[in-house]
């Protein structure tokens, strides 16, 4: 449904199915899955900035919420490597690095 969203160019309907995915990972707190979701969603050949940005503030207004502090370091890793070297997600990116000070 993503790959057709996406091809279709329909950035809305993109992003509510993106954010869909990452959002039952995080209900089912499958860490391993939700950080795995974030990197191939946000990884994909013509993704849009827009949902790229989508998925990253949405998994940084959960990260407070996570107990464990080692889940916590590696969804940390996990949008560190993804907001790398990209200007639209600049601020997510100094958020996640004052996190970890």
């Amino acid at each position: 449904l993503e790959k057709k969203c996406r091809q279709a160019g329909d950035t809305q309907s993109t992003l509510k199915v993106c954010r869909a995915v990452v959002e039952m990972a995080y209900e089912q707190r499958a860490w391993k899955a939700l950080n795995e979701s974030l990197v191939v969603l946000s990884t994909r050949r013509g993704q849009y900035k827009l949902v790229i940005a989508g998925i990253v503030n949405k998994a940084l207004e959960w990260l407070k919420e996570i107990p464990e502090k080692e889940t916590q370091l590696s969804l940390v890793d996990t949008l560190r490597l993804i907001t790398e070297g990209k200007i639209f997600v600049e601020n997510e990116r100094a958020r996640l690095t004052r996190f970890l000070a």
